[in-house]
């Protein structure tokens, strides 16, 4: 596995956002492990098209089929396609690489994330009540949004 994302870039990356501590005060091998984690936790999600060589491992970069209305929806329209294949990895991946890496390092070990890990789906302790949504993927709301255009949607089969 070649990382997405190096320790320099990492750190470039989070010297720009606010609220880092956990990130500031992690030694290189558990910034190291929380990328590497982060990286594989995105390369398992389903994502649209294929790797871009057969030989590659790791999931980006990608080709993919991109599909446009040419005629923008006026009657008698076409919709062509066109096949892309990245060389590089995109920055909105890197970029989900760093704040899942960071959610990693704050909430990764939590109590929390593990119930919802065990399909925990509500939890109490004394007065406090939790409810759960089922969570698949990645721990990082930023780092889902960032990976929504490479995720496969759900295509609703009916005739």
């Amino acid at each position: 596995m070649s990382a997405y994302v190096t320790l320099t870039e990492a750190s470039t990356y989070f010297a720009t956002r606010l609220y880092t501590d956990e990130w500031d005060e992690a030694i290189a091998s558990q910034r190291t492990a929380a990328l590497t984690m982060a990286q594989q936790a995105i390369d398992a999600l389903p994502l649209i098209g294929v790797r871009a060589t057969t030989t590659q491992t790791d999931a980006f970069p990608r080709c993919y089929t991109i599909r446009f209305d040419r005629y923008n929806g006026l009657e008698g329209s076409t919709i062509d396609t066109s096949v892309y294949t990245d060389t590089l990895v995109p920055q909105c991946v890197k970029d989900a690489v760093c704040e899942e890496a960071l959610a990693l390092l704050k909430y990764g070990d939590s109590e929390r994330v593990k119930l919802q890990e065990q399909g925990v789906t509500a939890a109490s302790r004394g007065d406090l009540h939790e409810t759960y949504t089922p969570r698949t993927g990645l721990i990082s709301p930023i780092a889902r949004n960032l990976m929504r255009p490479w995720v496969q949607g759900v295509v609703s089969l009916t005739t």
